[in-house]
């Protein structure tokens, strides 16, 4: 039978050189299906990534009880005070608390055109910014001074943003701030944001007492509990704790949402229409050998073995067809940055298009199922053919 089957493909794959036009058609279909199915997938993963590499077991946020985001985040200085004196908190080789109070703004800057703006975080940090953060790292330039409007900017925002260079002066409530360094950390959302003083920007915006969060180290993730238990107990904290890495992935659901709502329903209407064009092309290669089908039947192969032989011809043009679509997004948009604007923020988040191993094998599953149903009903029209009738017209 396996003998069968290998002539059989073997005759059926010539076939489909021959008809090239028809086999052309079908693996630009589902390479046009693949692409957009691979191309969607990137998307959300390079969201996803962009807002999981930022997070830290260890790392616990605290905001307002009833705040979704640091936006509509308050803290006192009371309440700053009491949280970083807690015995739970980690501890720096000083014995200080590795805690950061900062400050969130949005502030629009000027886009590529004179007609564009866009909005970017603006966050106004202390000295241990840095400590309670894993994989921060000034690339460029320098560190802001503290008490001058001096700012650092996140890779992505630097690379996709024409008027971040350093050196520019940026205009923000009427004042003028400086661009002196730029920062990364490994192209998470920490690299859309602008870092300044946390006090200068207090006072520019007449908050000086309030931050709007408070991040803080644990010595272990299991500490977030008794550190809850503590809030509790005590009336004058009214806000919540979340680990860093619970925060951030609530926040990248509104677009997650949004693809699985509207872009995956797109992405499964695109592929039935490419099955169906595929399906086309594979009864017209059913029909166009009808008497060589008749006359392999008459010499007894099995129909089993023509059944699978003509999956096999389906199969290999919608891998092909699989290769290209997702290779042309490794080419095009692999690395790719764009920027979305954060429903829980209302500021841009730069990210990339991020094409990961798992991402390209799946648009090749894709791309098997959709040549598995384009193949399996031309496949079974094939053994039902009568073979007196087709030999007779032939």
């Amino acid at each position: 039978m396996l003998k069968e089957i290998t002539s059989l493909t073997r005759i059926n794959l010539l076939g489909a050189k021959r008809r090239w036009p028809s086999s052309l058609v079908a693996i630009l279909g589902i390479a046009f299906v693949v692409s957009v199915f691979v191309s969607t997938l990137a998307l959300v993963n390079g969201y996803k990534k962009s807002m999981s590499s930022a997070a830290s077991d260890e790392t616990i946020i605290i905001l307002r009880d009833g705040a979704n985001s640091e936006v509509s985040s308050s803290l006192s200085s009371e309440q700053i005070e009491i949280l970083s004196n807690t015995s739970i908190v980690k501890r720096d080789a000083t014995g200080q608390p590795l805690v950061s109070p900062e400050f969130y703004v949005v502030v629009n800057i000027p886009g590529d055109k004179p007609e564009e703006i866009s909005s970017l975080p603006l966050r106004g940090v202390g000295k241990n910014a840095v400590s309670v953060r894993d994989n921060f790292k000034l690339v460029k330039g320098r560190f802001f001074e503290q008490g001058k409007r001096e700012i650092i900017v996140g890779r992505s925002s630097y690379e996709k943003f024409s008027g971040l260079k350093i050196g520019d002066a940026l205009k923000l409530d009427g004042n003028s701030w400086k661009i002196v360094g730029v920062f990364e950390s490994k192209r998470s959302v920490l690299e859309s944001e602008m870092w300044s003083d946390v006090h200068t920007l207090q006072q520019e915006y007449n908050r000086s007492n309030y931050y709007q969060s408070l991040r803080a180290k644990l010595n272990s993730s299991s500490d977030i509990n008794a550190l809850k238990e503590y809030i509790q107990q005590d009336p004058r904290l009214k806000v919540k704790v979340e680990s860093e890495k619970d925060y951030l992935e609530k926040q990248s659901k509104g677009l997650s949402m949004f693809i699985n709502t509207i872009g995956y329903p797109i992405v499964i209407l695109m592929a039935i229409g490419s099955a169906f064009g595929a399906i086309n092309t594979m009864y017209s290669s059913v029909d166009a050998k009808k008497h060589e089908i008749a006359t392999i039947r008459a010499m007894g192969f099995l129909p089993f073995s023509i059944v699978v032989s003509i999956l096999i011809e389906s199969l290999v043009l919608a891998l092909i067809g699989g290769l290209v679509g997702a290779s042309i997004i490794i080419v095009t948009l692999g690395g790719y940055s764009v920027s979305t604007l954060s429903g829980s923020t209302l500021s841009q988040v730069v990210f990339d298009f991020d094409v990961s191993p798992e991402i390209f094998l799946t648009g090749l599953i894709c791309a098997v199922v959709i040549g598995m149903i384009s193949g399996l009903f031309p496949a079974l029209k094939a053994v039902r053919v009568n073979v007196a009738v087709a030999l007779k017209r032939a």
